[in-house]
This record gives structure tokens, sequence and C-alpha cells, in this order.
């Protein structure tokens, strides 16, 4: 897969997060820029107020071949995410809407997580688009 086509289904992932996590009534917002170590600011009590926002990396889940969820926890170009860059894991599949918010600590410094019933805490929109955290 081409760099381009992997930055597509980046922003597909984004945009996903994005209807979803507002149709379940989530306060989000896009930094201005591009280029930074997250994608969304996240206001988990949805007030708003700047102490609650928690910096969200989207990443699109891809499907295996025995039906078990993959995401990958690097950037597009390969590099490695550092410590601090983020709070939360988005994973995102596509194809049901479902998102789970790992937290950054699970996450850092793997390069890929298998999302399983381990995760399924984290999830914060099931298949029917309803919030469940």
């Amino acid at each position: 897969m081409s760099k381009n086509q992997s930055a597509l289904r980046g922003k597909i992932a984004e945009l996903v997060f994005d209807r979803v996590m507002l149709e379940a009534g989530a306060f989000i917002a896009r930094p201005l820029f591009e280029g930074l170590a997250f994608d969304r600011l996240l206001s988990p009590d949805n007030c708003g107020a700047p102490t609650t926002w928690r910096r969200v990396q989207i990443k699109r889940t891809y499907r295996r071949k025995d039906g078990s969820l993959v995401v990958n926890t690097v950037r597009t170009s390969g590099e490695r995410y550092a410590r601090n860059d983020a709070d939360v894991l988005a994973a995102v599949d596509v194809e049901t809407g479902e998102i789970w918010l790992i937290p950054w600590r699970l996450v850092y410094p793997y390069t890929r997580k298998v999302i399983n019933e381990r995760f399924d805490r984290f999830k914060a929109v099931d298949k029917k688009g309803e919030e469940t955290q």
C-alpha cells in the first residue's frame, strides 16, 4: 500500500470517528494544523473544560483472516510515536463503526495491537452506534 493510500485510509477512520462520536453525544475538537502527534481532542464529560481534554490518536483497525482486529500504532511514515504524544488511542473499525478508546500507556511502545475481548472494557461505541462508557 502506498503512503497516499495509507493516509487516505487514516482520514476515513478520522471521519468515521467524528461521525460516530458526535452521534453518541461526545464533545470533540480538531487541531488547526496537520502533523501533530494527535488527531483530535476529546472532552469525556462533554463540558468542554480545558482540564478534561484528552489527546486522541485515531487509527483504523484491520480484520485478519482469522476474524481478529489489529491496529497498527505507528505513523504513516513508519516512525514510532513517543510516550507523551497522546492520552488515548482510538481504534476505529470503519466497517462497523465500533470504537475502542484505549489508554496510551497500554499502547506505547508497541507498533501493533490485537483488539480482542481484553479490550472490551475500552469500547466506547458499539455496533449500533450507542455509547458504552
